[in-house]
Parts: structure tokens; sequence; C-alpha cells
């Protein structure tokens, strides 16, 4: 009996690929937003990107590249076109990193932090109270596409 070991790679010309897992980069630019929207407000939804049905996003984050010089901004949220939370309290005003929220029902639950996507799902920025009108931040996902479907 013959053992044929496709474990890495090919094998009588038949090809085994892992889907490979990457990083998706959304960037937000608020001083081009103000630009472009100068009425925008507070209850208004941005949509910044949209993940593909068929992958499965194992974590995210945000991340403030330039902090905004807007007196008294607000916090700022990622949410998804489910209304589920992704990154919570994004302070604009402060360069940094912030991790996606892990609450119950939120993207990526503690109960179930990969999430599957059946369908294509938007994400949204929330700009909070005081709408930023500079700064940029980078909301990311770690992200493979398991299915074409």
């Amino acid at each position: 009996m013959t053992t044929i070991n496709m474990s890495h790679g090919n094998a009588a010309g038949l090809t085994t690929n892992d889907p490979a897992v990457r990083v998706i980069s959304f960037p937000l630019d608020f001083e081009e937003l103000y630009e472009k929207y100068p009425t925008y407000a507070d209850a208004d939804n941005i949509k910044i990107g949209t993940l593909k049905k068929g992958m499965a996003i194992y974590g995210g984050c945000a991340e403030v590249l330039t902090a905004c010089t807007t007196a008294s901004v607000s916090n700022i949220t990622v949410t998804d076109s489910a209304s589920k939370d992704i990154v919570l309290a994004i302070t604009p005003g402060t360069a940094g990193i912030y991790m996606g929220s892990q609450a119950t029902g939120d993207m990526f639950d503690v109960a179930a932090a990969v999430t599957f996507l059946t369908a294509d799902l938007d994400i949204w920025v929330n700009p909070g109270a005081v709408v930023p009108t500079d700064g940029k931040i980078e909301v990311r996902f770690i992200a493979a596409q398991m299915a074409n479907f």
C-alpha cells in the first residue's frame, strides 16, 4: 500500500493550499471626511469597508494613527452591519491601539471568538457625540478566506 503525503504541497500533480491568513485594513481620515461632509453628525454611521462572506475573522483592533485635535472630541466605536460591537471607546485624541471587544453579543464574543461570515459584513464607524474633524484611524482584522460561495 502506498502512502501519499499531501500535507505540505504537491503530490502527483494535485495541489493543496491552506487559505492564507492575512490582515485586512480599513483606514479612515477624519479630515478628509470632514472636508467632503462638513455636516456629518454623531448619529451618522460611516461605512469604511466590507468583509466578504466565507471569511473566518479571528480578531480585530483599531489604531489611532494621527490624534484628533478637535476640542472635547468623544469616543468613537466600530460596529458591524448587524449592530454588533467590534471595537469600543476609541479615544481619537490619543494615539494608541484598541483591541476588539469580547463582551457577550459582540463580534468577538468570548464564547465564540472566531466569527465565520455567511454573508458580506459591512464595517461602520460611529463618530460619537462630538465628531472628529481631523486625525486618522485604521481598523484591522485578522482573516482567512475559508470558502467561496
